[in-house]
């Protein structure tokens, strides 16, 4: 910062000169020092805030940046949490349908696996599931005089093995004499083996029906696959 004593008008620079290099004066109170003093001290201030607002616009920028350049990351982020949600489920559906599709598979497997069993008078029929057999059978008074001429009710006395490892549910008892399926409403009405059968257990009951006086055999059906044929 130069300038000239007002006392000799000497050039002075207050960047080397402490006073006035022709005279000794001191500059200090030189009006022209004074108001360049204040035009640099006005430049500084200009400066440092011109600096500033250009600082805090480039860090609202970077900021902006920034969250612009996290936004495609956003994006793929949920696109990726979408497809393993779609994939799971769909792997959650195929699955199911699969285990549906196995289950219908495997009772088909067992029903073709399962085969007819015809067993006769006193013997075991034996299927994975339970043992059964009539040990005997007999003919019952009609004390109801409910029989047609030519009926009689005859009663089948049966053993009912449980060979799985859970409770049981009794299969239905028919008889069948000549293809065609007979009645049994002798008396209440009903076979009197017990509904359930736990695991481990024989149980015995009987099963009474009316039928052709004439007949000439018995088939005793327990369930859909047993067959326990009779001759009289």
């Amino acid at each position: 910062m130069k300038f000239f004593c007002e006392y000799c008008g000497n050039r002075i620079d207050a960047n080397v000169d402490d006073k006035c290099p022709g005279c000794g004066a001191s500059y200090k109170k030189n009006k022209t020092f004074i108001e360049l003093e204040k035009e640099k001290k006005e430049e500084k201030r200009l400066f440092k805030e011109y600096s500033h607002r250009i600082f805090n616009h480039s860090l609202n920028a970077m900021k902006f940046s920034r969250w612009f350049l996290l936004i495609p990351i956003i994006v793929f982020i949920i696109i990726i949490i979408i497809a393993i949600s779609v994939t799971s489920n769909s792997f959650k559906e195929e699955k199911r349908l699969n285990n549906v599709e196995e289950f219908f598979d495997n009772l088909d497997n067992n029903q073709d696996t399962q085969q007819d069993i015809v067993v006769k008078l006193d013997e075991f029929a034996e299927t994975k599931d339970y043992k059964v057999k009539v040990t005997k059978y007999e003919v019952e008074k009609d004390i109801f005089n409910r029989l047609e001429d030519g009926y009689e009710y005859v009663k089948f006395y049966l053993l009912v093995e449980n060979l799985t490892n859970d409770r049981l549910t009794k299969e239905d008892v028919n008889c069948i004499v000549d293809g065609i399926a007979q009645t049994n409403e002798f008396s209440s009405g009903y076979s009197d083996l017990p509904m359930f059968i736990n695991k481990g257990l024989t149980v015995k009951g009987t099963a009474t029906f009316e039928v052709p006086k004439d007949a000439t055999s018995y088939d005793i059906k327990y369930g859909d696959y047993v067959t326990i044929h009779i001759e009289k």
